[in-house]
């Protein structure tokens, strides 16, 4: 414990292990961390690709399937299995 009610865990995964952020901590709650598991909110941050406007950037084509594909992949909330009704994104557009 850093301060009263403040906790910091250093967590590793390896590269098959499913990640699943809420049943970390409700581990961490029988070790002793003092939290309410349906009073957490999550944020992250959510990127969109676009293209820039000064020419410089990639061509159409590429930035198309690059943002298609970077769409398609799969979203960080899920991949650490993140409850939808806790969480927060944050967004930016990427030019590139």
């Amino acid at each position: 414990m850093l301060a009263p009610n403040f906790w910091r865990a250093d967590v590793s995964y390896g590269f098959m292990e499913a990640v699943d952020i809420p049943q970390l901590l409700a581990d961490a709650k029988v070790m002793g961390c003092n939290i309410n598991l349906h009073d957490v909110t999550y944020y992250v941050g959510h990127d969109t690709i676009v293209s820039r406007t000064d020419g410089k950037g990639l061509p159409t084509w590429q930035t198309a399937m690059f943002a298609l594909l970077f769409r398609n992949a799969a979203r960080l909330s899920e991949f650490l299995k993140i409850p939808s009704d806790q969480l927060v994104e944050i967004g930016r557009q990427v030019p590139i």
